[in-house]
């Protein structure tokens, strides 16, 4: 699995990797401040024509407001990515004054200005959409503002990481994101489906997990969660190490385990096709990629809506004051 390059991003891995040894749960880190487009392109995860220099200066001074050593009292316990957000969308006039109007044909807009590639243009219109469409109910405005461009932010992290590992390049910061998410609690993750993927598979997570490298290199995290599940699968995977997805997706049959089946059938749909109306079945560890592929997306969601929820709805940080 590791690839024959890699790409560490230095001081964001280190502080991802401690942020890991000091016992967070979370897949990302809303306190560490990335530049969203840098990463994206030091990863090559642009396209060839994006130019986000028109919003640049602005969100240089926003971040140097939000990270400030001193921040307002009414924003105690908010992070310095929620004050950002408020920051960039305030003065954007993406949030109005008073926080009762997020404008989400502008949140787009903005975005897609960056580029003309058609393929950008609808892929970050979706991942707004989706954004969208899993925000918590009760959420304010400006709750939800901060949720929403975490989420967009997040959501792009996790694309980067598709495309790094469909090209075989999965760095270090991608390989860390999907180990956690399959040792973690997010909705599609196996800890959070434990009782549906032990009752089908006749086997337990604790006893797949025994013997596993349990360091703090990414990709070998990422290898150990991967083999993990390979052995939780076992009884469907047959001699030529593909799985029988058919037969797992018709074993899931109660509870939580929706969830888990609608996994199963994307990526079931990822099969290509072979003769006489048959499937190139997928490996089993191609089966975990395509798994960690919708998964991280469902922490992404799940964490963004935690944060959002989190910061105080008086919490106005903008470059006036």
């Amino acid at each position: 699995m590791t690839p024959p390059s890699r790409l560490v991003l230095g001081v964001p891995l280190v502080a991802l990797l401690l942020h890991i040894a000091n016992g967070s749960g979370t897949v990302f880190d809303a306190n560490l401040f990335q530049q969203t487009f840098d990463v994206l392109g030091a990863r090559s995860c642009l396209p060839a024509d994006f130019d986000n220099s028109t919003v640049s200066e602005l969100a240089s001074a926003c971040k140097a407001r939000a990270t400030a050593p001193v921040q307002p009292p009414e924003c105690a316990g908010a992070t310095s990515l929620g004050r950002f957000y408020n920051c960039l969308t305030r003065e954007r006039g993406i949030l109005n004054a008073d926080a009762t109007v997020l404008d989400t044909a502008r949140v787009v807009a903005g975005i897609n200005r960056y580029s003309q590639d058609p393929a950008w243009i609808a892929k970050t219109t979706r991942v707004v959409h989706e954004c969208l469409e899993y925000a918590s109910d009760g959420l304010t405005t400006r709750q939800l503002t901060v949720y929403t461009y975490l989420c967009l932010k997040w959501s792009l992290f996790a694309d980067c990481d598709i495309q790094q590992e469909r090209r075989g390049a999965l760095d270090e910061e991608g390989a860390l994101r999907r180990a956690r998410f399959l040792s973690g609690y997010c909705p599609l993750s196996p800890n959070t489906l434990r009782g549906v993927l032990e009752h089908i598979t006749g086997r337990t997570l604790q006893e797949c997990g025994k013997g596993l490298y349990a360091g703090y290199e990414p990709h070998q995290l990422y290898q150990a969660e991967t083999a993990r599940l390979v052995c939780l699968f076992q009884k469907f995977i047959g001699a030529d190490g593909t799985i029988d997805l058919q037969a797992v997706k018709l074993a899931i049959t109660y509870g939580e385990g929706a969830k888990f089946r609608e996994a199963v059938e994307g990526c079931i749909r990822t099969q290509t096709k072979a003769g006489s109306g048959g499937y190139n079945r997928l490996t089993a560890e191609e089966f975990v990629r395509c798994w960690a592929d919708r998964g991280v997306i469902s922490c992404a969601h799940q964490e963004a809506n935690q944060v959002g929820a989190q910061h105080p709805d008086n919490c106005d940080v903008t470059l006036s004051f």
